[in-house]
């Protein structure tokens, strides 16, 4: 059973003060009045298998707030319970997700027989509430109607803003970082080369504590790039993109529907900029961005630490295509609704039934902006049946378009994370066992930096950290040794070592000793201890290598100095594997791939399609030979694997004949004493 809401009934409304309300705020603002047309709406509710489809005419209100980028909006709407089950209510009040999908035409094109174009606004419910209406003129007050009011949005805008990661890929890409971040009803189109660029690491620091998520990051990656985010509102998918994407079709601003063009002006940037890169071995630390309509010592700087110089001259491009202003955009008011919707990425032409001297004549342009705010219609009576397909409103559209060939992007307003992000990882070496302190590092042709090779257990990676020291002057040769406990801390894009996290060695708290452990292990190294002995200073050299042993010691009144020889029952022997040598050539030869490609990537960056192609081209014949140069490395470790086997056997045989030699020795020596 369905019962018309009469007029009376929709004018006492809070709905409908809310509409005269913004009505009267519209007209002071010097904006177009709204006006009364004939909407076709029809909105569906999905939560798990049960659909509902609610009518325009059980529609009262309507916001819309659609850009490029995506949308949000907000939608009132009566559902009787009159006689009937309000099937509704369950679905609406349960913690189901909903997906809500807006579809609007224009009803006047139906009722003139024709079929209308409709456009849809489909996302996911974020906000909900309920008015209730009850008959206080029948027992017990049954429940009449409800009035139910929601707020949706784009997947991304949703879900994304409720998503933050703590994560770490090493030896990946952007668009790999991001694919792996799926959420529900989330699709993305990637166009752009520079996402493929492979990277040493990304982290994304999106913890709860963080003021960004990963809508934010996402956004201000794209910022900072310079590319664009589109939202495709007849698939409800995303796209990245070096540009924006080109028109397929471009139709009019249909005239008799505009009340007026209004055009946007924007103030260019009135600074320079200059990319300062501080690394001190650079070939040029400053590069400046020249801006025709900056003001006189206006300056703005940017940080780009890199021993990379084409990493620095591909950052200052980026400043430089940042301070190029948009072009002017118009903003059109609409007196009636057009028989299609421009949504956004719609492109139109301001042409036939406006004036040939006006700005925008003779321009194509894209709209980035559609605004829709239907509501109660102003001055007239509402007698629409709550089953109507289509319904009047009064309704306030403006739609904002830019000019078809503006590179500037369009994107909403985002924070940006803050890092670093701390997290433990070991020491890796390329040599010694297991358990030996050995230390090893890797040296790129690229920027002739060398590096540690990390483990970080929490993501199961292996990153490439700067070998520098660690907050100690360079006076201290103290490498990181391999199983060693580090604390690293992360940025977007690099990592460091914040500190160390364990001993090479302890001492007993009673001795308030402080100690220099040096060497691969305790059987084989130097120990320089300092420590108290009944409250008195205590100096000690020892020196070891297996049974032979040299101790220097300094302490009160003392100077004492040994050289002797242990018996020791068991030996280590001296172990060589070297399967981790072929790892780290790999990660090395890596490493250098991902700085030859980020170099022709660099020198590639703005060109054509056939740059992607040689690009492509150019990875793949890298890639090919750095796993032929592993592959060689390999069977050269192999073969060096079995020649030090024969030669630690020839070497046990040796140890055990000079071990029989030194035994008779001292059996000799010891007879020869005992004689005399």
């Amino acid at each position: 059973m369905t019962r018309a809401i009469s007029s009376r009934h929709r004018a006492g409304s809070s709905s409908r003060a809310h509409w005269v309300s913004f009505c009267t705020r519209r007209r002071e603002w010097g904006g177009v009045a709204a006006f009364n047309d004939l909407l076709q709406a029809t909105l569906t509710l999905l939560c798990g298998e049960e659909t509902h489809s609610i009518p325009g005419g059980s529609i009262e209100t309507i916001r819309i707030e659609a850009h490029i980028y995506g949308f949000e909006g907000e939608i009132s709407f009566w559902v009787s319970s009159e006689g009937v089950e309000d099937t509704v209510f369950p679905t609406f009040t349960g913690s189901a997700v909903i997906l809500a999908s807006l579809e609007i035409a224009n009803g006047n094109i139906a009722l003139a027989g024709g079929t209308p174009t409709p456009v849809a606004f489909t996302g996911y419910v974020t906000k909900r509430s309920i008015r209730e209406t009850t008959s206080a003129d029948i027992d017990g007050e049954p429940m009449i109607e409800r009035c139910y009011t929601l707020s949706w949005a784009d997947a991304a805008r949703v879900y994304w803003s409720e998503h933050r990661p703590i994560s770490l890929y090493a030896n990946t890409t952007l668009k790999h970082a991001i694919s792996q971040q799926a959420v529900e009803g989330v699709t993305i189109d990637y166009d752009w080369t520079t996402l493929d660029l492979p990277r040493e690491i990304v982290c994304l620091g999106l913890g709860m504590a963080q003021p960004a998520s990963f809508y934010d990051f996402v956004i201000g990656l794209v910022s900072d790039l310079t590319g664009v985010f589109e939202f495709d509102y007849a698939t409800n998918g995303y796209r990245l993109g070096a540009e924006k994407t080109p028109a397929k079709s471009v139709g009019e601003v249909e005239a008799h529907a505009v009340a007026d063009l209004e055009v946007l002006l924007s103030e260019p940037r009135r600074h320079t900029t200059t990319v300062l890169n501080p690394f001190s071995e650079a070939t040029v630390n400053k590069l400046d961005s020249a801006n025709p309509d900056a003001a006189t010592g206006v300056r703005q700087d940017v940080i780009a630490h890199t021993a990379i110089d084409a990493v620095a001259t591909a950052r200052s491009r980026v400043e430089t295509t940042r301070l190029k202003p948009p072009l002017p955009h118009i903003l059109a008011h609409f007196s009636e609704l057009p028989e299609t919707f421009p949504v956004p990425g719609t492109f139109q032409e301001v042409g036939e039934g406006f004036s040939a001297r006006i700005h925008a004549a003779g321009k194509k342009y894209r709209a980035i902006t559609f605004r829709l705010h239907c509501g109660p219609p102003d001055g007239e009576d509402d007698v629409s049946d709550l089953d109507d397909a289509a319904c009047r409103f009064g309704t306030d559209l403006t739609v904002e378009y830019e000019r078809d060939i503006d590179p500037v992007p369009q994107l909403p307003a985002f924070r940006y994370p803050k890092y670093p992000v701390y997290a433990e990882g070991r020491v890796r070496s390329a040599s010694g066992t297991p358990t030996d302190r050995t230390w090893h590092v890797l040296a790129a042709e690229s920027d002739s930096i060398t590096r540690y090779r990390v483990y970080v257990p929490l993501w199961n990676q292996t990153v490439l950290v700067p070998f520098v020291p660690s907050g100690e002057s360079g006076h201290f040769f103290f490498p990181g040794y391999q199983n060693q406990r580090v604390l690293l801390a992360f940025d977007f894009d690099q990592v460091r070592i914040a500190g160390f996290l364990d001993w090479a060695g302890r001492m007993p708290l009673d001795s308030q000793g402080n100690q220099i452990v040096m060497g691969k292990r305790g059987t084989s190294g130097t120990v320089m201890a300092h420590a108290y002995t009944d409250d008195s200073p205590t100096l000690s050299i020892v020196r070891t290598q297996a049974s032979d042993v040299q101790t220097l010691e300094l302490s009160e009144g003392r100077f004492f100095l040994e050289v002797k020889e242990e018996e020791t029952e068991e030996t280590t022997d001296e172990t060589y594997d070297l399967s981790p040598l072929a790892e780290a050539a790999k990660e090395a030869a890596s490493a250098q791939t991902r700085a030859s490609v980020g170099g022709l990537a660099s020198k590639f960056q703005g060109s054509s399609g056939k740059t992607s192609a040689a690009l492509d081209a150019a990875t793949s014949e890298l890639e090919t030979g750095v796993e032929d140069t592993v592959n060689e490395v390999v069977a050269s470790v192999a073969q060096t694997e079995a020649t030090i086997a024969q030669k630690s056997d020839e070497l046990a045989a040796a140890a055990d004949e000079l071990s029989d030699a030194v035994s008779q020795a001292k059996g000799r020596l010891k007879k020869l004493l005992e004689d005399d």
